[in-house]
């Protein structure tokens, strides 16, 4: 297993788009919705907000993604005060890969990439939560 955070210029964009759909086929299946929007494109707009270019944590095993989670800046402005908050999102474990600890390595890798003045936050839903609390808690 090795971790990579990667900007958007050095991410295989094809390689992440078959980790998103096989590691979001079931949850989408059963919810009826189609993944036709997980596409290339999608995630390179998405990675390259005004504010920067994102930041994508990997996990391998070997040469295949086996996890991941991003993160995108965005401008948090309080007044005279501007910083620059990192929005969590895309986390993505494909099934044969979970309950191994990734979802936590991969934020606590996101995490040691921020710089002073900067934060990392996320809505968590029930499954990431406690993760969540426990890394950036």
């Amino acid at each position: 297993m090795f971790i990579q955070v990667v900007l958007p210029e050095q991410l295989d964009f094809k390689k992440f788009v078959i980790l998103q759909r096989e590691a979001y086929s079931e949850i989408l299946s059963k919810s009826g919705i189609s993944d036709d929007y997980m596409k290339p494109e999608y995630y390179q707009w998405k990675y390259s907000p005004p504010a920067g270019s994102a930041k994508i944590a990997l996990v391998w095993e070997g040469n295949e993604i086996v996890a991941a989670n991003a993160m995108f800046p965005l401008w948090i402005i309080n007044r005279d005060t501007q910083i620059i908050g990192w929005q969590s999102c895309d986390t993505a474990t494909l099934p044969h890969a979970r309950g191994k600890g990734y979802f936590g390595a991969c934020l606590k890798a996101l995490k040691n990439e921020l710089r002073d003045n900067e934060v990392f936050f996320g809505f968590p839903n029930k499954n990431s939560q406690r993760g969540f609390v426990k890394v950036l808690g």
